[in-house]
C-alpha cells in the first residue's frame, strides 16, 4: 500500500482525502479493513472515515481515503503535526501499512459587533449584532454565545443581556442578534456611565474542543448609560 500525498493538511472540524494504492499478487478473498494509528508519541485522536475498501486482488487499485479532525486540540504543539500509520487488514491480520504525516490546523475565527457602541436610558433595550467568520467554513451555521467577559463592579448595574437570537447565515459568516437592557442604578456615579467591556463570544460545537482561548474571542463593546 502506498499513499498520495504522504503529508496531508487537515483543518479542525473538517476532513480531507488521500489516495491509497493497493497491490497484491494473490486473491485476498474480500475487502480490506483500515485503521489509523499514531506512529509516534504525539498526535491527535483523528477519525478515519473510510474504514473499509473493496480491494481483494490480485492486481492494483487506487481508492480514496477520508480522514477527519472532529476532536480537539491539546496544549502540546507537537500534536498538531505528527506521523500516523494507515494499516490495512483482512480477517484480523495486518497485510499492509504506510506512513502519512498529518498537519492539523486551527480554524481562523474573527468576531465583531455591529454597531461597536450602544447607548440607552435606564429601562431601554437596545440590539447589537454579533458577527463571526470562520475559515475554512463549517458545513452550516452553529449557535453563538455571548457573555460579559470582563465583569467590573458596575457591569450588572449598567446593563444585562436579556436575549440572544439563533444564529443565521452560513458556516463561513454567522450572525446573531443580542438584546441588552440598560439599567440606571442610582448608586452608579456619573464617571461610570460610559464603559468598554470585552464581551466573550464563543462558537457552539467548538467550545470544549480547544486550547485555552481557541474558540473564545473577547471583543470590545462600548456601553453608554444616558441620564
Amino acid at each position: 500500500m502506498s499513499l498520495d500525498p504522504q503529508e496531508l493538511l487537515l483543518f479542525h472540524k473538517h476532513s480531507a482525502n488521500l489516495k491509497a494504492t493497493f497491490s497484491s499478487n494473490v486473491n485476498l478473498g474480500g475487502p480490506l479493513d483500515l485503521r489509523l494509528e499514531k506512529a509516534g508519541t504525539y498526535g491527535l485522536d483523528l477519525q478515519l472515515v473510510t474504514t473499509q475498501v473493496d480491494f481483494s486482488g490480485p492486481g492494483t487499485a487506487t481508492r480514496d481515503i477520508t480522514i477527519a479532525a472532529p476532536n480537539g486540540f491539546t496544549n502540546r504543539s507537537e500534536d498538531y503535526r505528527a506521523p500516523y500509520r494507515l494499516i490495512a487488514s483482512r480477517n484480523g491480520q495486518d497485510v499492509a501499512s504506510a506512513l502519512v504525516t498529518i498537519d492539523v490546523r486551527r480554524l481562523a475565527i474573527t468576531t465583531r459587533f455591529e454597531p461597536a457602541s450602544l447607548s440607552g436610558r435606564g429601562g431601554e433595550t437596545k440590539r447589537v449584532t454579533v458577527v463571526v467568520t470562520i475559515d475554512p467554513p463549517l458545513d452550516g451555521p452553529v449557535g453563538l454565545g455571548v457573555s460579559f467577559g470582563s465583569p467590573g463592579m458596575w457591569t450588572t448595574s449598567i446593563a444585562q443581556i436579556v436575549n440572544i437570537s439563533p444564529s443565521r447565515g452560513d458556516g463561513g459568516t454567522m450572525m446573531a442578534d443580542m438584546d441588552i437592557l440598560f439599567i440606571d442604578n442610582p448608586g452608579i456615579p456619573d464617571t461610570a456611565l460610559v464603559r468598554t467591556f470585552f464581551m466573550e463570544v464563543y462558537v457552539e460545537g467548538i467550545r470544549g474542543y480547544r486550547t485555552a482561548g481557541y474558540e473564545n474571542r473577547f471583543v470590545s463593546l462600548e456601553l453608554r448609560l444616558i441620564r
